[in-house]
């Protein structure tokens, strides 16, 4: 059995290390030491520990329904979370002389409810996973990912339909229910009479090129990825997500950021939080801002922190 502190080899009936005297088996230690009581300070610990779980996972559940405020597009208006920012991704025919327009939130929020599509076509997306709702004219979609689910919400509104995109489900329905139509000439743009894909123009197809992760030590350092994609890609608008894990166990939800690739030709991610072990693999994935899948990347990592290179 080897030692997961100083690397040296023991028995596997050892349950301490011959070398260093560290415990054999023990979890990855996390940045930071922490010390170890006894007694009633073991207790007292837990305790805390308990109640401190208890209050988080209370934050948790009230911070999942943010509040909702009218938001104005012009051509309709619907309730979004109080600090998210729903910009402009894509206002084009997909469908020749069909309309579809497509908002993606770039603020607060921007996984609850990531997005929100008005479509004149009115094709259900059965392509988003399962169905696993139907009322009247809404369906529901669900797309397991390692990270949680994704919702899809349709529902044919008349004239058009809507489809809203996000993790928080219960979010996606009180959203639906205030959308309004005011017009759809509105709505369409000077792109709608030339463009007649439903993929935004891009110079060709993205790859990653490579790349670096960055972390600090402290327990409060979040971390930074540098994803090259290549400066014939600068300007052009993705969604990026990562996923952090450690020993096999996730870190993070794996969070859809709008991004847009700089001059040199990279994208630059910071997580969301701080994680408690530094992560030791992370999987990228680049969407465009339709959500198809471009590119995806699986880097291994030691978990230390400092700056490596992929």
């Amino acid at each position: 059995m080897k030692c997961h502190k100083c690397n040296s080899e023991n028995s596997d009936t050892a349950k301490f290390c011959h070398k260093c005297g560290a415990e054999l088996g023990a979890s990855p230690e996390p940045k930071k030491s922490f010390l170890e009581g006894k007694g009633l300070i073991i207790l007292v610990i837990a305790v805390v520990a308990i109640l401190a779980v208890a209050v988080a996972g209370y934050a948790v559940f009230i911070g999942s329904q943010p509040n909702l405020q009218t938001k104005d597009f012009g051509g309709f208006s619907i309730s979004v979370p109080e600090g998210s920012d729903f910009v402009l991704k894509t206002n084009i025919t997909n469908i020749p002389g069909k309309l579809y327009v497509g908002y993606v939130n770039a603020g607060k929020w921007n996984t609850e409810a990531y997005s929100i599509s008005i479509s004149e076509s009115k094709t259900v997306p059965t392509s988003t996973g399962e169905q696993v709702e139907s009322s009247g004219n809404q369906k529901i979609f669900a797309n397991k990912t390692s990270s949680g689910t994704i919702y899809t919400l349709y529902e044919d509104k008349g004239s058009c339909a809507i489809m809203l995109i996000g993790s928080n489900l219960n979010l996606l329905k009180e959203m639906s229910k205030t959308f309004q139509l005011k017009s759809l000439d509105a709505l369409k743009g000077p792109t709608t009479a030339t463009q007649t894909t439903s993929t935004p123009v891009v110079s060709g197809p993205i790859s990653i090129l490579g790349g670096s992760f960055s972390t600090g030590s402290g327990d409060a350092d979040k971390t930074y990825a540098k994803i090259n994609v290549g400066t014939g890609h600068a300007g052009e608008s993705y969604t990026v997500q990562i996923f952090y894990s450690r020993d096999g166990k996730a870190l993070n939800n794996g969070n859809m950021v709008p991004v847009s690739v700089h001059g040199d030709g990279c994208i630059y991610v910071s997580s969301a939080e701080a994680y408690k072990f530094y992560p030791d693999h992370a999987t990228i994935k680049i969407y465009s801002t339709s959500g198809q899948l471009l590119a995806t990347k699986s880097v291994t990592l030691t978990p230390t922190s400092g700056t490596q290179t992929f």
